[in-house]
């Protein structure tokens, strides 16, 4: 039977992409989703951007709503950076402060923030798919991905949880 189905699918051109169309819901179907729209941290709603010529504290400040940006319901684990020009340079976790703390204590906190982010970190575009940041999860081991325009713009960050969540990842 299995075989027959995939023969009749061959025959018809029959792609991920129409088995997504026809069963939305189902592994695959969700595997086909756009990665934006299980973006639950997006540029303009809940995820600030910082300039990635400010100070550590500062960065954090602006990300935990301090600075008087607003506090979103659940912060997101990770900050994105960007350039003069708004494009992603970086990337700053709650691992990377936690390592930087214990590693050189709470002077580290003037200290700039591109001096100690991951830079360039590795990214989505907006027209991927789900199944592209499982692939990423997965092949990297990194808990948070940013999702990029065409000019490599931030839009948003993924979150290995919503992966989890879609039940496209196991925990």
């Amino acid at each position: 039977g299995d075989a027959l189905a995939l023969a009749v699918a061959a025959a018809r051109s029959f792609t991920a992409e129409d088995f997504h169309k026809r069963h939305p819901g189902g592994q695959l179907g969700r595997q086909m989703m756009p990665v934006v729209d299980v973006l639950r941290f997006r540029v303009g709603e809940n995820l600030p951007l910082v300039r990635d010529d400010r100070p550590v504290d500062e960065v954090l400040g602006t990300a935990s709503g301090e600075s008087g940006a607003p506090q979103p319901s659940r912060r997101a684990g990770a900050v994105l950076l960007i350039d003069a020009q708004g494009r992603l340079s970086g990337i700053f976790t709650d691992g990377d402060l936690r390592r930087l703390l214990v590693r050189e204590g709470p002077a580290a906190l003037k200290r700039p923030i591109r001096e100690v982010m991951t830079p360039h970190p590795r990214s989505l575009p907006a027209t991927a798919r789900v199944r592209d940041a499982v692939q990423l999860s997965r092949e990297l081991r990194i808990d948070e991905i940013p999702v990029i325009d065409s000019e490599d713009r931030p839009i948003g960050l993924l979150d290995v949880q919503d992966l989890i969540a879609l039940k496209v990842i196991e925990s």
